[in-house]
């Protein structure tokens, strides 16, 4: 070996001896090649329905009755003491459900069309619901009654839907002779809360009858309920006859502020019938 071949050898030996870990001195043997496992889709979060918005309507409170300005009951005594309806109140009450009502007439725009001949005014008043209330009478009051002039007790009330109108009594002449003339007459027109509610209810008192002789007497509470319509309830609580007899009654009538009305008395025939009875007033 020549000198020049020397250094040479050393250093490849030299570069031989400095491989170490990390460096590949060899071909790698033969195999399959690994390959990194394919990296997973993302999953997608899951969707999440959102409920539709519901408007909740507002709770509306109750609007609250009226106060009540009823401060005692209202009592028809009968026009004559009787020891009979005393009798009766010895009795248990019989329970005789609602008491009829029926409604007036209207409503009209003014009050000249519920009688278009005319009604002359009596009394007039104004108490909430009724915006007036007029109790008027027909025909001609400068004559007597008679064939040609039967005056006829209207009650009127006007409320924000108009005017109402309903009859109380009508004098009525007979066509013969021995017939007596039917003189009608009424009194005692008034309103007040009698019933609880709040607003007023009209009164009033209505009596038919010959002159001088044994009259039907009625007692009319008109009032206004839920359907705005007025209406009037009518009590018969006398009526002539042969006293005690077929036909005749006699009645103690009380309409408490809770709407109850109570009745005592008798009612005539053979034998007498004892009455002692109540219902509950309602307008509708």
């Amino acid at each position: 070996m020549s000198p020049l071949q020397l250094p040479r050898i050393a250093v490849l030996a030299l570069l031989l001896a400095c491989d170490g870990p990390g460096h590949q001195t060899a071909d790698p043997p033969p195999g399959p090649v690994s390959t990194p496992p394919p990296e997973a889709p993302p999953v997608a979060p899951p969707v999440v329905e959102t409920p539709p918005v519901v408007e909740t309507p507002p709770v509306v409170a109750p609007s609250a009755a009226p106060p009540s300005t009823c401060t005692a009951p209202f009592i028809v005594p009968p026009p004559y003491k009787d020891s009979f309806i005393d009798d009766a109140e010895a009795y248990a009450a019989h329970d005789l459900g609602e008491w009829g009502s029926q409604p007036m007439r209207g409503p009209f725009a003014d009050r000249d069309e519920l009688h278009r001949d005319g009604c002359t005014d009596r009394q007039r008043a104004s108490a909430p619901p009724f915006t007036e209330i007029v109790h008027c009478i027909t025909g001609d009051s400068m004559r007597p009654p008679g064939p040609q002039n039967q005056p006829e007790h209207l009650l009127l009330v006007r409320t924000a839907r108009g005017w109402w109108g309903h009859s109380l009594a009508r004098t009525r002449w007979p066509h013969r002779r021995e017939d007596d003339p039917q003189i009608a007459h009424v009194t005692q027109v008034t309103a007040a809360d009698r019933l609880g509610d709040g607003g007023a209810e009209v009164t009033a008192i209505a009596e038919l009858g010959p002159p001088g002789g044994d009259k039907s007497r009625f007692v009319f509470l008109c009032g206004v309920g839920s359907s705005g319509v007025p209406a009037c309830a009518n009590v018969r609580v006398a009526a002539g006859g042969p006293f005690h007899g077929p036909g005749a009654l006699l009645y103690h009538l009380t309409i408490r502020c809770d709407a109850t009305l109570k009745i005592q008395g008798w009612e005539g025939g053979s034998p007498i019938k004892l009455i002692h009875a109540r219902a509950q007033l309602v307008f509708r």
